[in-house]
């Protein structure tokens, strides 16, 4: 029997990128939806740049962005650069500049 191939190598290994920023999550999902085109092009460029999954959460006053992205490098060169996301952000009424975290994939086998 042949070796075992891993089914991902370590440089395939993503990252969790969660951004945490006070806000009303109400008014958050009224600019998004009202911005449909904007946020579209937001998420080409970022899938174009590495975002795997892209998601909103929120509830009591903070609204947080959960990413999976295929390096922390990738996003923040997107998140950098990208001149549409600071002016969604203000418009959410997002004030101050939002925590932003990178996380590891723990291996714990008990997900699903």
């Amino acid at each position: 029997m042949g070796q075992r191939v891993p089914l991902l190598k370590e440089r395939d290994l993503s990252v969790f990128i969660t951004l945490t920023a006070a806000a009303d999550p109400a008014k958050v999902e009224k600019v998004l939806q009202a911005n449909a085109d904007r946020t579209q092009r937001i998420n080409e460029q970022a899938q174009g740049l590495g975002c795997i999954h892209h998601r909103f959460v929120g509830g009591d006053g903070v609204v947080m962005v959960m990413d999976e992205w295929d390096s922390p490098e990738s996003f923040h060169k997107f998140f950098e650069n990208n001149t549409d996301v600071p002016v969604l952000m203000q418009e959410m009424g997002v004030t101050a500049a939002p925590d932003v975290k990178v996380w590891n994939k723990l291996d714990t086998r008990d997900e699903f």
